[in-house]
């Protein structure tokens, strides 16, 4: 990943983090607030160590992206090996981004994002 792949995520993260400040928090259930208030958070921390270079930091046996796998959890959700992805991801993009559109991979990809995500998804489709 290039640092301009970097400067991008960070500014996609200030776009979601824009569109969860829209959000009206007096309006959601007690367990949405709960979802809105973590997904604030985890917007705030990932920003910052965008701002901080973070992702300059080298991989060592107490820090990296491997410290988060413990927290991982199997969703019922597959995702099919499709040739969207690989192309997809060859040519840097998201598979909704692929021309022409693979629907049934697009699918797999909102469900996913739906499942793992709930809070999330609502920010970025800004509630649709």
């Amino acid at each position: 990943m290039t640092v301009a792949d970097q400067e991008r995520r960070e500014k996609d993260l200030r776009g979601f983090q824009k569109r969860w400040q829209g959000i009206d928090r007096s309006k959601l259930s007690d367990a949405d607030r709960i979802n809105y208030d973590i997904f604030g958070r985890s917007l705030r921390d990932r920003i910052t160590e965008s701002e901080f270079k973070g992702y300059l930091m080298p991989i060592t046996n107490r820090e990296g992206f491997h410290t988060d796998f413990p927290q991982l959890a199997l969703l019922d959700t597959p995702i099919r090996r499709r040739k969207a992805f690989a192309n997809a991801t060859g040519q840097g993009l998201s598979v909704d981004e692929l021309v022409p559109l693979d629907a049934k991979a697009s699918a797999e990809l909102a469900t996913l994002i739906v499942k793992a995500f709930p809070i999330a998804h609502t920010v970025i489709t800004n509630g649709e």
